[in-house]
This record gives C-alpha cells, structure tokens and sequence, in this order.
C-alpha cells in the first residue's frame, strides 16, 4: 500500500463499506455520496490485507468513462498493482468471456469483430428486399434473440426455436403490442411488416445471423447472449467463477435482469459488492427493473445494505431540491432505498432559476445571457440538457442565432461528439478493420463505394448472388491477390491437397492472450492425396507460465509438462521444419495461428514459412449455412467423422482433417467451375483495392498504429476529403485518439483490435474518449448519465416534453421523474430551469408538473 491514509478520509458509512469484507454488500449511494472513491478504497484495502491478488478482484460498471475513472483511482491508491485489477464494463466483460471460450465452447470466429449499430444496419438492409423500417426490423430481430433467451427456448434446432419465439412474442404483444411495435418513426402502423414478421420472422433473424457470423461479427446483444449461452454450461461458469474471489458491481440500476442472471452465474462463494441508485433508473425501456435485482440479490446472497448518505458533490440549496423530489414523487419509498440524503458542504450556494418563456427563441436568448454572466472560464463546466435529442437541435438552432459574434459562446450536440460513427472517420477504420479481419464485408462495401471506381451495385449483387454463395464464393475473396491470381478461391487448396502438401494443425494452451500465453501442445498431421495420414506431429512443450484454469479444458497440468514437455525453443523449432512450405488448415485457426505468430516472435526464431492457410469453421459456414452451429464436435456428428473431437489436439486435427476432405470432394471440387467464372468476369476490376489491402498488411507488420492510421488517411482518404476542412479535423482527432490509446506495449496488430473495440463499445458519444471540447454541450439527460457539471440548464421543461408524452402514455410517468431526479442531480454548483409556452409547430403547453417538486425557497423566479 503506497497511501495508508487514504483509509483516514472517509466518513462512518463509506468505512463501514471499505471494512466489510467477509460478507456480501448491497450498497445503496445516490449522486455525489463519494461511491467511486470508496469502491476504489475497499479495493486497496483487499489489496492491503492480501485477501486476494489484483487479477483476483472484478469491477463492472455501465460505461467506459465510469470504467476509467475507477480504474484511475485504484492506481492512484494503491500504485502499478491497481492496473491489474480487472475493471469492464459489462460489454466488454462479456467480449472477454466468448473471445476466451470462442475456440473450444463456441462457433463463433476467435478473431470476431463487434459491430456497431450503423454496422448492424448495412446487414439489415442486405435481408431487407421490401424496404420495411431498417430500425424497426433492426429491433425486432434483437427482440426475437433476447427473447429466445428469456423464454428459454434452446432445442438445438435454430430455426424452430425463433419460430417458436416468435411466436410467443405475438401472442405476449396482443393486438395493442403489435400495434405499438410495428408503428415506423412517423408513428404510422406498418401492418404488411407486423404480417411479414408473424409468418416469416424467423428466417430474418437467422439470415442476419448467418451474415454476420459469415463476416466474422457480433453485435452487442451477440456479446450478452453468447455469454449467456456459455454459462449455461457449468465448466465453462466454474472456469470463470474461480478467476475471482472478490466482485463489484456499480450502477446495477441500469443492468436488466438477463445480464444479472449472467452476472449472479458469477457469484458463488466470492464476496459480492453491488451498487447503485435505485432513482436514477432510466432504462426501463431496456429491460432494467432494480428494485427485482435488489429483491433477488437480498434473498439470495443476504447481503449488508450499507446506505451513503452525504452528498459531497453539491451545494446544500441542490440536495435540498433533489431530496425534496424524490419525497414528492415516491414518498415514503424513497427514504428506504435513499436514506436522508444531506449535504456535507456548509456552503448554501445559488438558488435555482427558473424562467418560464413565451417561445424557444426567449428561452435561447435566456439561456445565453445566464451563460454569459457565470463566474466561469471554462464552457466544459456548463451543460444544457433536455429530454430529447429533437429539441436539443431546435434549441441548438436558436442558440446559435441569438449568440453576438463578438461575445460569441460555442454549443455542440452530441451527435457531434460521435466521433466513430462520422462518415470520414468510419472510412478510415474500414481500412484498419479489413486489414485485420479480411472477411469484413462491410467495410470492403464501404470502400468499394467511396474509394474504388468501375464497380457498382450490380457488380455486387451478382457477385453476391444466391448461385454465387452456394458456390463458396464470397465478395471478401476478390481482395486477396493470391485468389485472383489463380482464378479461384480454392485453388490453392485444391493444388497443395492433391499435392499431398497439406497440414492441418491445433494447439492447446495456457490461456487465449496470444501475445503473452504459451503453447504447451502442438500437434499436426500431413495429409496425401488421398487424404490419408502421412506424417504426424504431437508434442508437449515446457512451460513458464502456469496453465492455471486452462487445465480445465485441455486437461494438461503444469506437473505432466515439466515431466513430459520439451524445450519449447526446440519443439517449435521442429514444428515449423514439418510445416515449411505446407499449406496450413486448422477449425478456428486465427487463434492457433496468431499464438505460433506470436511465441515465435518472443523465442526469437524464424517466421513460419508456410503456403497460406484455410479455415475449415469458415469452410462449413459457407456450404453448409444452415446448420444449427459448426463447432467441431458438431461437424463431426453431421458427417459422421471416425476421430470425433475431444479437445486434445491431436484428436482434434484428426477429426478436422476428416472435414477437410469431406468438404474436398463433396462442396469444392464440384462448384469450382462456378467460381472461376465469377471470376474471371470479374477479378480484374478489384485488382487496384486488392494490392492496396495487400500493401496494408505488409505496413501493419513494420508501423506502429498512429503511423499506419497515416498511411491509410495519406494514400486513401486524403485526395477524397482535402477540401473539407471539418472532416479533415475529425481525422485529425482520430489520430490524436489513437496517439493516446497506444501505450506500446502490444503489437500493432494487437493494438488496432483493442482500439477497434473500444471505438465499437462507446455507445454513449461523450465516451470516445478524445480532447475535451471547450463547448458547451447539449445534450439529453440519457447521454449525461455518469456525468457532473458546475452549471447545469434543464430546459423544454413543459408538459408533453419533460415528461414526454409517449412515455406517459406509455405509463412510465415513474421513469420520467426519476430522469428529472438524475438531471437535477448532475449539477454542482448551480440549476436553471426553464420551460416555453409556445414550442415550434405545436400548441399552446403547460409548464411541467415537475418543477413544483422542487421547494419554492430554493426557486428565484426570473422575470
């Protein structure tokens, strides 16, 4: 412990939480009660009493920044031990648990990429030939998933599963459900959709998934499911279950209950902290429901409920307010999950205005002067927030016309803060993420059409025709040079199998961190013409780094390698002489790949000479999309293999070697003539963007990020985007993201997939993590979740707006109030209020009923 003191500054109730170890918590902390900072404590005093290693402690929370603010204070506590604690959101958890299980548990591809929204909507409008609502049909097929899973519906058959879901949703919906799902965002009901989906639902749900599995993808409900699904299974939950021995985690109101089934997987004899405040519930709409959550974890694990009460962020005239609307809204109930909320500060501070405007304009020009005479420098430290993102641009618009050139205040509204879903900033990390996933679709779609000349839509679609795809053709093979070059894409196979120059490999390991964990099985087998055996390969390997919970799945021990294991220098060294100059073929073969990649690399030996590589998982995805999955062991099955799989590698290799020449002689071989001729028609046409992907992958191997995200703005986007200035700037900002992300300590490689993460997971647009903006921002009280201010302006307080009237006729008038309670309590310092009479195209309103939960003596009423 660097900082014994830092046990010293903390009152009665945070030490009864840093000093309650041997018992679960269940830690009840509203806005500004110093939770992040006693977490972080109780954490360095595990760390202090040696209760557990760092690796041994989780933290989860909700966003990246809550994520990074608590992985600062942990360091800041307890110094370089704190950077091995494991703090996720829960996301990003969830990607940790598939991207380690994926090769074993799963038949999703090790190297699998997430795909964000705007990603997820190109695939929807690929399986969308009627033009129906691309968001409506985007939510319905995420409704269909998550549903599967709460029903429980697992056959083993798919296809009659999310029929079966579907289904049950109908029937769940009723007629005033569907009504409601199926209305577009004009509010019109679209009952050819609600039709199409009652009888054919299925098949878009399964043909998104195909698309995005066949493009080495998952979308963030793929995270949450998945880990689900894998949970399921009790060695995989015991693996994980083990890893830790203390759990925390934060704003467990905004989880929903399906995550918490995932998250109490977790639980079993480890001390568990959870934490949140029940009020600021503000996704309903997305399944959260915290006071079950609470219930459960209450009944369940008999948890200490610990309760902070003192509010150090505010002034006391603002926890007087906040406090005062809770009681108003929910009475008595509010003091049981709340406490007596008071200030610690002595400090009164500034009462709250409240200005009530004939129009927007009034309201704007408000606003402006109220800004203009703060005691503030800084525009950072000011938000104006309202209820949605439609009237932040309205009152954006007013803002801007009534600002003085001369005594000029910038704004900004959040989707300017999307830095990762621009146009310009997207096309540059299409490069980066086809240079890394060369089966990414989507982005190739992406350069195709703004980068590339003389290929056009039809081009495309013929390419991607249904005759195309049962030929095994793919639209991502027209970039490898190799594939045009000799006219198919498997020919190469086809030449080295008859050949007898073929190899099909695995590993088993210490772990799935191809950059530190180590081989301790290496196995392969060189098949002949006939697909028979001709040489074999199966060797233990010494190891420095134990295999800890991976002898769960391999079943090796750190004592049967130091008895049986070679020198790792020297059993490599042997492998790639059996390889060299073989063509490698593996089931899921990325990891096995990259780890050989990798540990040869840090043995100082030679890189592998081999003839390029096939991956039998990508294989059957292709001729056989309709399968219920293709793991391994499942393959087997199906064909009927005479080595089944049974996770030792050399089974393994046998088993995969069967599929490879099953797929050979029954799928290849046949369609061959099909995809030649695609190609020869069209090959030439993608010769220019193949070698510029190919010159991509040679600069990934010798630049670092930043130097390789120039290359890629220099050579493609830089003659496309030179005369706007803006785009130019958020290119900039991109690269000076990328600067900071880049710690060097990783590969380029593995730098970039980190970095393409963590851009895919920021949902919230003040979460990318770039410069701060000397702006003040407008934005929705949604996006300022997590977030504080010294001056916050609530504004469009009026009924029918803040609360909104489709949530009140809704009947969720509750979480419209306890949005107004997390607004109000984002502020330091000070609130304005202020609400119109008259808003742009609608009729005379009323002022929110919510502002008189507020005492009228912490209100100055502005004239």
């Amino acid at each position: 412990m660097e900082n014994k003191d830092v046990f010293e500054q903390v009152n009665e109730k945070q030490r009864q939480v840093i000093d309650t170890l041997d018992r679960n918590v269940l830690l009840l902390a509203s806005a500004g009660t110093g939770k992040t900072g006693t977490l972080a404590r109780r954490i360095a005093k595990i760390l202090d009493k040696k209760l557990a290693e760092p690796e041994e402690i989780l933290c989860l929370t909700f966003t990246n920044k809550a994520c990074q603010e608590m992985k600062e204070r942990i360091v800041k506590y307890v110094g370089s031990p704190g950077h091995k604690v494991v703090v996720r959101t829960i996301h990003s958890f969830c990607f940790d648990v598939i991207r380690q299980e994926a090769k074993r548990k799963t038949d999703f591809f090790t190297d699998f990429m997430i795909f964000d929204e705007e990603d997820c909507a190109e695939l929807i409008a690929q399986i969308n030939p009627n033009r129906l609502p691309v968001g409506t049909l985007q939510n319905f097929i995420n409704t269909v998933k998550v549903k599967r899973t709460e029903y429980g519906i697992f056959s083993g058959d798919a296809r009659d599963d999310y029929r079966d879901t579907v289904r049950r949703l109908f029937d769940e919906l009723g007629d005033e459900g569907v009504y409601n799902f199926f209305m577009d965002s004009k509010f019109e009901f679209r009952a050819e959709m609600a039709s199409e989906m009652a009888a054919r639902g299925e098949e878009y749900v399964l043909l998104y998934n195909r698309l995005m599995h066949d493009e080495h993808g998952l979308d963030f409900n793929d995270l949450i499911l998945g880990t689900y699904d894998l949970f399921r299974q009790e060695e995989v939950c015991m693996r994980w279950r083990e890893k830790f021995r203390f759990i925390n985690i934060d704003e467990v109101q905004d989880t929903n209950e399906l995550e918490y089934d995932i998250l109490s997987k977790l639980f079993g004899d480890n001390h568990i902290l959870l934490s949140g405040d029940y009020y600021q519930t503000i996704y309903e709409w997305r399944g959260s429901r915290p006071s079950r959550i609470f219930e459960r974890f209450e009944r369940e694990c008999s948890p200490v409920r610990i309760i902070l009460e003192e509010n150090y962020r505010a002034t006391r005239t603002l926890v007087q307010a906040s406090y005062a609307c809770l009681d108003s809204f929910f009475g008595g109930r509010a003091a049981e999950w709340e406490g007596k909320i008071r200030a610690a500060s002595p400090e009164k501070g500034k009462p709250i205005m409240l200005k009530a405007c004939m129009s927007m304009n009034e309201e704007a020009e408000w606003i402006y002067h109220c800004i203009e005479n703060l005691p503030c420098d800084d525009p950072s430290k000011v938000c104006i927030l309202t209820r949605s993102n439609a009237y932040n641009k309205q009152l954006c618009q007013y803002l801007q016309r009534v600002t003085p050139v001369e005594r000029r205040v910038d704004f900004f509204l959040a989707d300017e803060m999307k830095l990762f879903r621009r146009q310009e900033v997207k096309d540059a990390l299409a490069f980066v993420k086809l240079t890394l996933n060369k089966y990414d679709a989507a982005s190739m779609k992406r350069i195709l059409k703004r980068f590339v000349t003389g290929i056009g839509q039809k081009t495309i679609d013929k390419i991607e025709s249904e005759k195309m795809r049962e030929s095994g053709l793919r639209l991502t093979d027209f970039l490898d040079e190799s594939i045009l070059q000799d006219g198919d894409s498997y020919a190469r196979l086809i030449r080295e199998y008859d050949a007898g120059n073929v190899v099909v490999f695995d590993v088993e390991s210490t772990g799935v961190d191809t950059t530190e964990d180590e081989i301790i099985q290496i196995a392969g087998v060189r098949l002949g013409a006939d697909g028979g055996i001709t040489g074999k390969f199966n060797r233990l390997l010494r190891n420095t780094k134990p295999v800890g919970m991976s002898e769960t799945v391999h079943h090796i021990s750190d004592e049967k390698l130091a008895k049986e294991g070679g020198d790792p220098r020297e059993v490599i060294t042997e492998f790639l002489e059996f390889i060299r100059g073989s063509l490698i073929v593996g089931h899921n073969v990325s990891f096995d790949l990259s780890i050989l990649l990798s540990e040869t690399e840090r043995l100082g030996l030679s890189r592998p000479d081999f003839a390029g590589w096939y991956d039998t998982l990508d294989i059957y995805r292709r001729f056989y999309p309709r399968l219920t999955n293709h793991k391994l062991e499942s393959l087997g099955a199906y064909i009927k293999v005479s080595h089944p799989s049974t996770h030792d590698a050399f089974d393994d290799i046998c088993a995969t070697a069967e599929l490879l020449s099953y797929a050979v002689r029954e799928n290849i071989r046949p369609t061959q003539d099909i995809r030649r001729q695609c190609i020869a028609k069209y090959g030439h046409f993608f010769e220019q963007i193949a070698g510029s992907i190919a010159e991509l992958h040679r600069e990934i191997m010798r630049k670092r990020p930043i130097e390789f995200l120039e290359c890629i703005i220099k050579n493609h986007l830089l003659a496309y985007y030179r005369k706007e200035e803006r785009r130019m700037e958020h290119l900039r900002e991109l690269y000076r993201a990328m600067r900071k992300y880049d710690t060097g300590e990783q590969s380029t490689h593995d730098t970039l997939i980190r970095f393409i993460r963590t851009a895919a997971l920021s949902t919230n647009p003040l979460d990318a993590g770039t410069q701060r903006q000397e702006k003040v921002p407008i934005i929705t009280v949604h996006q300022a979740k997590g977030m504080e201010f010294d001056y916050v302006f609530i504004a469009g307080l009026h009924e029918n707006g803040f609360p909104s009237y489709r949530a009140v006729k809704d009947g969720n008038r509750a979480e419209e109030q306890r949005l107004f309670y997390t607004a109000v309590t984002r502020a330091r310092k000070q609130l304005f209020l202020s609400w119109c009479q008259y808003v742009k195209n609608h009729k005379e309103q009323m002022e929110s009923t919510f502002i008189a939960s507020i005492p009228k003596n912490c209100i100055v009423y502005c004239l």
